[in-house]
This record gives C-alpha cells, sequence and structure tokens, in this order.
C-alpha cells in the first residue's frame, strides 16, 4: 500500500497474501485498506497546518515590495536618496 504523509511517499505492507486475502482487489483487502487509510487520514488532520495562510496584500506589503525596491537600489548601484538628489 503506498500513500503519502507530509509530501512523502510511504510504502507499507498491508497483509501477507493469504486465502482470505487472495487479491489486491478482493473485498477484504480494499477493507483493510480503509481502515489503514482512515487511521492515516485522522492523524493528518489533527496535526496542525506547518504555516498560518497569508492574504496576498500581506505578502506584497512585507515580502516582495521591500525585496523588489532593495533589489532595484543595489542593481543600480544608487541609493534611493541619490538619486533624488
Amino acid at each position: 500500500m503506498q500513500y503519502r504523509v507530509a509530501g512523502k511517499q510511504v510504502s507499507k505492507l498491508l497483509c501477507d497474501k493469504t486465502p482470505a486475502f487472495y487479491s489486491k482487489s478482493c473485498k477484504a483487502v480494499r477493507l483493510k485498506a480503509d481502515e489503514v487509510i482512515l487511521a492515516v487520514n485522522k492523524e493528518a488532520v489533527s496535526q496542525p497546518k506547518p504555516m498560518a495562510d497569508m492574504k496576498i496584500s500581506d505578502f506584497w506589503e512585507q515580502r516582495l515590495v521591500g525585496y523588489d525596491a532593495g533589489q532595484r537600489a543595489g542593481s543600480r548601484g544608487l541609493g534611493r536618496k541619490a538619486a533624488a538628489e
């Protein structure tokens, strides 16, 4: 069985091949897989998200505009004050 946890793919043996679990598409295997995935999903929901959402306007104000202004001033070799004089 393969699934993803925190963006990484995880492979685990679901069960050994027995007369009850004779094929990956048999009902017993699908029920067992549903149980495992339900437990994985419950664990994933209980964990907090690593980063809070940010408004686009906040991103522009905090990250992009400040970075862009610094890049432009540095690329000319002049600061904003020197260019204005």
